[in-house]
Parts: C-alpha cells; structure tokens; sequence
C-alpha cells in the first residue's frame, strides 16, 4: 500500500579503519550557520599524515546519488570547506577538524546540502620507519555532513510489499525514521532505523520479525521539530 503521507532518508557513505585513526561520528549536522566539527583520535603507537577531501553528494530525480569532488578546477563552486585538510597527529592525541560554510549569502539554503567528507591516513614516518610501515593498508572513513535546510518541508512515499520496504524522500531535508510492531519490551529483533537524505529513494529489506507485520512508523527530522507516526499494513490487512 501506499502512504499519502511522506518522508527523507539517508544512506551511510563510509568505510572503516579499526584501532588506528577513528572518528566521534559518521553521521553529522551543522548549526544554524553551516558550521560542524569531528574528532579525530590516534591510539597507534605512531605518528600519522591524514588527508581530507570533500565531495557533495546531490539526488538525481529518479533518486539515486551522485557525487562531486571538491578540486582545485571547481574551487569557485565549492560552498563548504574544511579548516585543517591536511595534518599530522600524533599517538593518543585527538583533533578537532572544523568544517564551515564558505559561500555566505551566495548559496541557496531552501534545501539541505549533503556533503561526503572524506579522511585518509597514512604513516607518517622517517625513512627508516618508512620501509616496514609501508606494507601497512590504510583504509578511509567518509563520514556524512548535512548543512540543513532554512525551512524543512516534509514529504515523502513510503510502500510496503512482501519483504521490502520502499521509500522515497521528497522533501527538502533529512528524515529519520523507526520502524517497529514491538510489543512490550523494545529491541533490535523488532525494530530497525532508517535515515535518508533529502531527495533519495530507497528500497530496504526487511528482517524476517518485521515481514507480513502492521508496521508503526515514527518520522523525525534531524532536529526532531518534525515528528509523525504513521501505521503501514501489509497486503491483505
């Protein structure tokens, strides 16, 4: 069935790099002026080099995604920038990385801006550190920055079939949303939790718990100003 009603999600962009240089989160929401800051930690027993770059992520109408890198040729295009893009940490240390908006009143903020920021580390060693450390394969993390919109309107389809769950963000911000037919005590056996970016369209596949349920449906944006429960029935209910 189809909702009338309508909702954002995301998808999470990133790989990970465990016990080495690590991030406070994946996911993360600038302030009302497109200012938004990560963590980053060192606790290796060695100095690394981490390298920033930025791409903004954009949805094509049919809602899949497309990635534009941030370089030097586009350098008038670019509406966000990070303070530090290159750097050095040290063992056991923590940085904090502040991204910003650069663009002031030039950009549009009438929908959100999605943005993939991406850090690579690597050894960073003298050359005699150098020949062992260089065996090393060092793995990135893309965390995902949303600068939000000014005034969030709210709009989405959300279909159930079978085992699949189809939904599809027409609205001009982020949307979370908790799908759940938990009765009584709450767990992961009973529930899942989706976000979706603004403009994206996805179809999930349900666990076995949640198949052939009345699905309750809480829909929240990234600030939770925004806050509605649906009820979805399968075929047949």
């Amino acid at each position: 069935m189809k909702s009338k009603f309508s909702i954002a999600t995301f998808f999470c962009l990133f790989s990970t790099l465990s016990n080495a240089v690590y991030l406070d989160k994946m996911l993360q929401v600038s302030d009302d002026n497109g200012n938004a800051s990560f963590i980053v930690t060192n606790d290796k027993n060695m100095n690394y080099f981490v390298e920033t770059k930025i791409n903004e992520i954009v949805t094509t109408e049919d809602g899949a995604l497309i990635r534009k890198p941030y370089t030097r040729k586009n350098l008038v295009e670019w509406t966000v920038a990070v303070s530090n893009p290159k750097f050095i940490i040290e063992p056991g240390r923590t940085k904090i990385l502040g991204i910003r908006a650069i663009c002031g009143d030039i950009c549009s903020w009438d929908q959100d801006r999605t943005y993939e920021i991406v850090f690579v580390p690597k050894p960073y060693a003298n050359d005699y550190e150098q020949g062992e450390q260089s065996v090393n394969i060092f793995v990135g993390y893309a965390p995902v920055l949303i600068v939000p919109a000014k005034e969030p309107k709210v709009d989405y389809d959300i279909n159930v079939t079978g085992r699949n769950l189809s939904i599809h963000n027409k609205s001009n911000t982020m949307l979370r949303f908790l799908v759940d037919n938990c009765q009584g005590v709450k767990d992961s056996s009973c529930r899942v939790f989706y976000t979706l970016i603004k403009g994206r369209k996805k179809n999930f596949e349900l666990p076995n718990s949640l198949v052939d349920k009345r699905l309750n449906v809480t829909v929240l944006n990234h600030d939770e100003s925004y806050r509605d429960k649906i009820i979805i029935r399968p075929e047949g209910l």
